[in-house]
């Protein structure tokens, strides 16, 4: 998943939006969470979130007033 991640980021600097949206985005590859909630809960494991890290990308969870929300951001 973290590679999934990693690919989309190249892309774009910054990706915000819900799990669900994420979970659209990256597909029905190998290792990608088949429901938003569990795509969510993936994030923050350090499985997934080291590498990210390593590649310059941060992540953060929130809410907004209605749903969480997702934000990805590539530091330079």
């Amino acid at each position: 998943m973290a590679q999934a991640i990693m690919t989309l980021m190249q892309k774009q600097n910054i990706w915000v939006g819900t799990p669900s949206a994420l979970l659209s985005e990256l597909g029905t590859k190998t290792g990608i969470p088949k429901s938003a909630s569990a795509l969510s809960s993936a994030l923050v494991q350090d499985k997934i979130l080291n590498p990210l890290t390593q590649a310059q990308i941060v992540v953060g969870r929130g809410r907004s007033s209605k749903e969480r929300v997702i934000k990805l951001e590539r530091q330079h």
